[in-house]
């Protein structure tokens, strides 16, 4: 059985897999396997591998496979966890890559503390700027207390990527990527983390994200915010089933309103070439059927930046039509 399974979900991404693949064939951790998961992107990126790994000594590590038709990241990621044979899962994004120790260390980490979950830091990457860290939340390694999981819940970005997955603990689960295209990576986590009972972090940065015009996520899409709103209403049902709403419905209530809510709107925004106030109020009567009581959430009211943009976006619905877009442009905020 390898270590660690490296899902690499692969579309259009010529510019890049070539320096990815070249960061797992100098990986330090022996026992590896990789799988590439071609979403139909229409270009050279498979064959590009395919000539980079024909005499290499590490050729065998690495499988391929396909989505039935071009689906996205989450379902590619699907695809390859249910053909991973590793004891952990990892996620690697084509466009990224990762130092030669990434894994090692990770899956160290993970046995030293026989922990589901393990992550590191990142490197963020933005042509003409400087490289700066990424970080996940602080947690203490080991046991996952309840405390613990509430601050992670309330304080977690979607680096995905910077973390290994127990795949018995997945499979045990049923955790998977859902089929909408936008926050299927912070749902992921999210899944995990209301689940897992043990943890590791490892606190350097070990992940390269590189972020580049041509990127998914940079790419405008008219429909985002409501795949946005989807993904965590759906968050919501799988804590519902799996019997953990009540016990952290403040944290679960607080992740809509920021993930869901102001970022949906955000993205409305940016992404509409007319945006309506109509529809930012739709949003907001949305969000206040959702979440009755949230002014009286204990992490809103501890977090005065959201308070002040949730109010923002509800009072003057219009004025955000028109300033949030140029807002969103001036700080290059992916939403």
């Amino acid at each position: 059985m390898p270590k660690v399974s490296v899902i690499i979900p692969v579309y259009r991404a010529a510019a890049t897999i070539v320096r990815c693949v070249e960061s797992l064939l100098s990986q330090t951790l022996a026992d590896l396997e990789v799988i590439l998961v071609d979403d139909h992107g229409g270009d050279e990126s498979l064959e590009l591998v395919k000539a980079l790994l024909a005499n290499h000594h590490r050729k065998a590590m690495f499988h391929f496979a396909a989505t039935p038709q071009n689906s996205g990241p989450g379902e590619a990621r699907n695809v390859g966890i249910q053909l991973a044979k590793g004891e952990y899962v990892a996620f690697l994004d084509s466009d990224d890559w990762v130092e030669e120790t990434m894994y090692e260390e990770l899956y160290s980490a993970a046995t030293a503390y026989n922990a589901e979950v393990a992550c590191c830091d990142a490197w963020l990457e933005v042509t003409n700027q400087n490289p700066r860290t990424l970080c996940n939340p602080q947690l203490p390694a080991g046991t996952l207390t309840p405390e613990s999981r509430a601050f992670f819940l309330t304080h977690y970005v979607a680096y995905l990527w910077t973390f290994i997955y127990r795949r018995s603990f997945l499979v045990e689960h049923g955790i998977s990527f859902p089929p909408e295209r936008s926050a299927e990576d912070s749902y992921f986590i999210a899944c995990c983390m209301l689940l897992t009972t043990s943890f590791a972090h490892i606190d350097k940065p070990l992940y390269h994200y590189i972020i580049h015009p041509n990127s998914l996520s940079q790419i405008r899409n008219a429909t985002r915010y409501q795949q946005k709103l989807a993904v965590f209403s759906r968050l919501i049902e799988f804590a519902k089933a799996n019997q953990l709403y009540e016990s952290y419905q403040s944290e679960l209530d607080f992740i809509y309103l920021k993930k869901a809510y102001v970022m949906g709107v955000f993205n409305y925004c940016l992404n509409s070439m007319k945006p309506d106030e109509k529809v930012v109020m739709e949003l907001s009567q949305q969000m206040r059927s959702l979440i009755p009581h949230y002014k009286s959430n204990k992490h809103y009211l501890g977090d005065f930046k959201t308070r002040v943009v949730v109010t923002f976006l509800l009072v003057m619905p219009g004025l955000t039509t028109w300033i949030v877009p140029r807002l969103i442009r001036h700080t290059n905020v992916i939403v």
